[in-house]
């Protein structure tokens, strides 16, 4: 009886490309951070407008370069912080490096940074975009994502709201988690 020795790479290897065939492609956009910040009043201090605020409604764009952005309308709750004239119940538009989740493509784009959920709450640290006319409006967060931090829902022991970092980044020397007390006494 003759023994014949099969390779299982070539078959493995049809395997993989054929699974893959199945699952739409997936596209990734990288960036890296300019700078990481040492505190949340060295981030405070850099940041034009800091709120907090419900995603009210969000799109997805494409203006600059033919790139995707999501701009999400945050209805403002409370100004902590504001060089701009801006009260609760304004809208702020910020601007996120990405679309949003299309629903009838098989493709996926996975953006750099997570992009903020419909109906949430956020502690936003923001700057100008310094885009021109009619974009001159709208905010980028601060740091990319180091100053977006998501509502926990819960309140501190002194009765503060609480919420979480949104992305915290490797090297950051912010904290995880944040409340709306140590926000206020950044910003002072």
């Amino acid at each position: 009886m003759k023994l014949t020795k099969l390779s299982v790479a070539p078959v493995l290897a049809l395997s993989l490309v054929g699974l893959a065939a199945c699952a739409g492609p997936v596209t990734t956009t990288e960036g890296s951070r300019v700078k990481l910040y040492s505190s949340v009043d060295e981030m405070s201090d850099e940041s034009t407008v800091i709120i907090v605020g419900r995603v009210a409604a969000r799109e997805t764009t494409r203006d600059i370069d033919d790139l995707d952005f999501t701009i999400s309308q945050i209805e403002v709750d409370e100004v902590v912080k504001s060089d701009v004239p801006l009260e609760a119940g304004d809208i702020v538009e910020v601007r996120q490096v990405g679309p949003l989740p299309d629903e009838e493509s098989e493709a996926t784009v996975v953006p750099p940074t997570p992009l903020f959920e419909a109906d949430q709450t956020y502690l936003l640290y923001l700057h100008p975009s310094a885009l021109p006319e009619p974009l001159d409006t709208q905010f980028y967060v601060t740091g990319a994502n180091a100053g977006a931090f998501q509502s926990t829902g819960a309140l501190s022991r002194g009765g503060s709201a609480s919420f979480e970092a949104v992305d915290h980044s490797e090297g950051e020397e912010l904290p995880t988690e944040l409340t709306l007390d140590e926000a206020l006494q950044a910003a002072e």
